[in-house]
């Protein structure tokens, strides 16, 4: 059962947001997470402030949960202030913190799951682009002027401490047979003496392996092992490479053709 004023959740979505789907055991924590849950969705829909109450009561049939809830105003975006940022652009901030919470601050929602998220999504930037000590928090919010039909509108304070700057200088390779050559060779003309980007190594040891896959090296390992000088700022990358053994193709042996000629098939699977 449920009351509550304002916007409330699907009575087929209850289940889900709740965890109970019928044959659960009713417990003295049932009402507890009941209101978790519930106030984790109002946040999620930008209702900060949404009062939430849950109880739980016997009946001849079992037990009947309760769930009443006075919703509140809802928490919109009227402007993300970014402060601290000194490498890239406050609009440029912005649109990666909305990017990172496309649901919430995307669209034009706060929610203190939102705000997690963004932040995450947002060191997750800075360290890809060799900023690997960002700091980052988020201020009170503040009433920002103007009158939204969807709700209330606030500031969104963000302070931002990049830190220092890690430079990739050194990109070698061991191991292997020498097919990563020509990948090493392209990788190091971009990444070496660039800022430090983690996903970007990552990426070149797939690549690796995918070029050792795809010469019958089914069991190749690449790995991408990487030391920080934290005095200097400085990082070096090593590929090492296991190629292990090469497969190769003794035989395509062709059964069960009825219909097809045989050599339709061998065409087609020519390798």
């Amino acid at each position: 059962r449920r009351s509550a004023r304002g916007r409330a959740p699907r009575e087929s979505a209850l289940p889900d947001i709740l965890g109970l789907h019928g044959g659960e055991r009713m417990t003295r924590g049932t009402a507890a997470e009941a209101t978790r849950r519930i106030q984790a969705w109002y946040d999620e829909q930008g209702y900060l402030d949404a009062e939430v109450e849950a109880s739980l009561a016997g009946t001849p049939d079992g037990h009947r949960l309760t769930v009443s809830v006075m919703p509140g105003r809802r928490t919109t975006v009227g402007r993300i202030k970014v402060s601290g940022s000194e490498t890239f652009a406050p609009g440029y901030i912005e649109s990666a913190l909305r990017q990172a919470d496309a649901s919430g601050l995307g669209e034009g929602l706060v929610s203190r799951a939102g705000l997690d998220k963004a932040g995450k999504g947002l060191r997750e930037f800075y360290r890809g682009h060799g900023f690997l000590e960002t700091e980052l928090s988020f201020g009170e919010l503040q009433p920002a002027l103007g009158v939204s039909l969807r709700g209330r509108p606030v500031i969104v304070p963000v302070d931002v401490v990049e830190g220092p700057r890690t430079t990739l200088v050194s990109l070698d390779a061991t191991g292997g047979t020498g097919l990563e050559a020509p990948r090493l060779r392209d990788a190091r003309a971009a990444l070496q003496g660039a800022p430090y980007s983690p996903g970007a190594l990552d990426d070149l040891g797939r690549e690796i392996a995918l070029a050792y896959r795809n010469q019958g090296y089914l069991n190749a390992d690449v790995r991408v092992e990487t030391a920080i000088d934290r005095d200097t700022h400085e990082a070096h990358a090593i590929v090492r490479v296991q190629s292990g053994q090469q497969i190769r193709l003794r035989s395509v042996v062709i059964q069960g053709n009825r219909r097809s000629r045989r050599r339709i098939i061998e065409r087609e699977v020519a390798l």
